[in-house]
């Protein structure tokens, strides 16, 4: 489908972010000004908590103009990756954010250099500051890694840079690469990133393992250059690292993010203690199969697809505002908003890359990035993103400039959250459907929880390499992407493609370190679901505030006003025995059939 066939109703509409493209235009040609009066801030800027104010004010402003450009050209990208202007639109932005940068590098030297009790009390004099207690305790708490000047400069601009790694991976896998072509119903059909989701997951062996075949063999193609970009990747991050003095960029990652390593400990250990829970998970696929030998391309089997119920977006809304009234009317009048106001884009198309996902920024209202193909799973996804919307919108509504991102070990708790109740909540007398959601949570529970884990052991791995100065090449990748593999999923499943980590664009998110959270957000929302549908008292309150906290708090302080301990390996066990009960009332489920 071209995307001019697509309904209006049916795309976001951008033109709260920006009319038309002359008026983005207009909007760059003004930064280049504003860039030049921050100078007129340089060792000013604690002059007074009235010159504080108006320097946060000032940068304020500008930063919101930078986001509305990065947010309309990436929006206006995503849904046609050949759009020369959107292109255009996001490298001129870009090399802006970099000016930015740049030019805002004297900020933490200057306000470091300040005595940290003068600083407190000079915010203290004025209440648009005093919130911002925690804003510049955490400046001073990060003092002992912050450079001069001139080195935070450099570094500033080292960002704009690392981006490329990331297009470089994404131009290859969704757009370059020739996936060649399978047979369809004794059709050829071409493949591409797009479709190759759907067909991996195709009802007919035979199509899923030609699909996965081509696919690795078509990575194995491009496995130099792949891997040669990752390696690059990887010691940037752990030169920069370095340059900071961290030991590693793991130890940067968790520090700055102010996280306890221990959470990260406490994922690997318990991932590798319920290693018979993957088992468990694999078996159903044995079942279903009825296969003596399960292969990878099997892990992906519609186990439980028998639904044949097709979906619009209208009863799709209709069924989302009746799963989620559990959170009251406050939380439905978001789900409206989105729905009724152009704010998410719903059908996939030529050139529209793949996935779902929520774009938000605290100067525009969150969209929510769409592939409905009408399925009962389809809302579910959509369940997922609108977790992140509500969440996005709340958080921009309710917090400070400083407070409004909250972290990603907080943000994908609420968008589990969704699809764990979606899987529990929706009301339907169709045991297909029925079999299919209980399986949905299962599948999304062992894909966050085991498999992002598989990709955080084979990131740390890769990085430490790095950091301890180790040859890499590609054929060391290849080989640890299959060790971490069988490590944390056994080694039961047969035929894993050693090329099949060089498609996973997630490992650039964040400048790295970015999948653990997957599966510690996965866990979270479990036990937040499970006191949801316990209708434990109180906890819906807790939520809704939970939804509004941005970064006010600490990220584990975040999680701990829903009661919950991401250090402690009860709350994994809590996780894992939902997980496994759902298996056991899955099965229980299809002998009654």
């Amino acid at each position: 489908m071209k995307r001019s066939e697509i309904a209006s109703k049916y795309k976001w509409d951008l033109t709260d972010i920006f009319k038309n493209r002359e008026e983005f235009l207009s909007c760059a040609k003004k930064i280049p000004d504003m860039l030049l009066k921050i100078k007129d801030f340089k060792g000013n800027i604690l002059k007074s908590a009235e010159t504080l104010k108006e320097f946060l004010d000032f940068t304020h402003d500008l930063e919101k103009k930078l986001e509305k450009m990065e947010v309309y050209n990436y929006c206006i990208h995503d849904v046609e990756l050949d759009n020369i202007e959107a292109i255009e639109g996001l490298d001129l932005t870009e090399n802006l954010i970099s000016e930015y940068n740049s030019s805002i590098s004297f900020v933490i030297p200057e306000i470091l250099s300040a005595d940290k009790d003068y600083v407190l009390h000079l915010i203290s004099e004025v209440p648009e500051l005093s919130i911002l207690d925690k804003y510049f305790r955490e400046i001073f708490r990060q003092k002992k890694y912050i450079l001069s000047e001139d080195e935070e400069r450099i570094l500033a601009s080292l960002d704009t840079l690392s981006e490329g790694y990331s297009k470089t991976q994404s131009y290859l896998t969704d757009k370059e690469i020739d996936y060649g072509e399978i047979t369809v119903d004794g059709k050829r059909v071409k493949l591409f990133a797009s479709n190759i989701p759907r067909y991996s997951k195709d009802k007919n062996r035979q199509i899923r393992k030609a699909v996965y075949e081509r696919e690795s063999e078509s990575l194995k193609q491009f496995n130099e250059t792949l891997s040669n970009n990752y390696i690059s990747f990887v010691k940037n991050t752990e030169i920069v690292a370095k340059l900071r003095h961290f030991d590693n960029y793991l130890e940067k990652v968790f520090y700055e993010n102010d996280i306890d390593i221990k959470v990260y400990d406490t994922l690997k250990s318990s991932v590798k203690k319920y290693n018979g829970a993957y088992q468990m998970y694999v078996d159903i696929f044995k079942r279903k199969l009825r296969l003596k030998e399960i292969y990878a391309y099997d892990m992906k089997a519609p186990l439980f697809d028998n639904s044949k119920k097709e979906y619009t977006v209208a009863e799709a809304k209709e069924i989302i505002l009746d799963t989620f009234k559990v959170f009251g009317s406050d939380y439905t009048n978001m789900l409206n908003y989105a729905f009724d106001n152009g704010l998410i884009d719903y059908y996939p198309c030529e050139n529209k890359s793949t996935g779902w996902s929520s774009i938000y920024s605290v100067a525009t209202l969150p969209r929510v990035f769409a592939n409905f193909e009408g399925k009962i799973l389809d809302i579910s996804s959509l369940s997922h993103e609108l977790g992140h919307f509500c969440n996005q919108y709340l958080s921009v509504k309710n917090n400070p400039f400083e407070y409004v991102y909250h972290s990603t070990f907080c943000a994908e708790v609420a968008s589990l959250t969704n699809e764990i109740l979606f899987s529990n909540l929706y009301k339907t007398d169709d045991k297909d459907v029925k079999s299919e959601l209980l399986f949905n949570f299962v599948k999304i529970f062992a894909g966050n929880f085991f498999g992002a884990s598989r990709q955080a052991v084979f990131e740390e791995s890769i990085h430490m390499k790095v950091a301890k100065g180790e040859a890499l090449s590609s054929e060391v990748l290849n080989t640890e992407w299959l060790k971490c593999t069988k490590e944390i999923f056994g080694d039961e499943v047969k035929g894993y493609s050693p090329y099949a980590w060089s498609s996973i664009p997630h490992f650039f998110l964040g400048h790295g370190y970015y999948v653990y959270n997957y599966a510690t957000a996965i866990v979270a929302a479990t036990n937040v679901a499970s006191k949801i549908l316990k209708k434990e008292e109180g906890f819906l309150d807790k939520y809704m505030e939970y939804l509004k906290m941005g970064s006010n708090l600490r990220p584990q302080e975040c999680l701990k006003i829903l009661d919950i301990d991401m250090t402690d390996s009860k709350t994994y066990d809590i996780a894992i025995k939902l997980f496994t009960d759902a298996i056991n009332d899955l099965l229980k489920l299809e002998e009654e059939r």
